[in-house]
């Protein structure tokens, strides 16, 4: 994506929160808080985001965001089953309707999944996404 392309990406999605009057929770590790970022640049959104975790080491997953030890060696940290475990910690640590996740590695050849339920989509190189609604 272009940096054009991201901002109005964030800018789409403060404008949706504020829609369904909707809060969001992050929980970041391979994008290191950009997509926090990039939407408390939009203006008013702090009517719609309610916090941000970066979680780049396991043991931050695993001790703020409650993932399990044994997601983190099964899996591994780039999996849909610890982004899920990191989109739920970050509800639960939050007081947001709405948490997303977002983990990977830097290799260019690898393809985020964006996962909602039980859908998974293949879209950009490097991170797994995952959505939780509280509800």
């Amino acid at each position: 994506m272009t940096e054009i392309e991201l901002i109005k990406l964030a800018e789409k999605a403060v404008e949706k929160l504020k829609e369904k009057n909707k809060t969001l929770a992050l929980a970041e590790s391979c994008t290191g808080g950009l997509i926090g970022k990039r939407i408390t640049n939009v203006s008013g959104a702090s009517k719609v985001f309610d916090c941000g975790i970066i979680s780049y080491s396991n043991e931050i997953k695993h001790r703020i965001l409650g993932v399990s030890e044994e997601a983190l060696k099964e899996y591994g940290a780039v999996s849909a089953e610890v982004a899920k475990q990191m989109a739920k910690g970050a509800l639960a640590v939050s007081g947001a309707d709405i948490a997303v996740s977002v983990t990977g590695i830097g290799f260019l050849n690898q393809r985020v999944h964006i996962v909602f339920s039980t859908q998974a989509v293949q879209v950009f190189p490097v991170c797994t996404f995952y959505f939780v609604v509280r509800g």
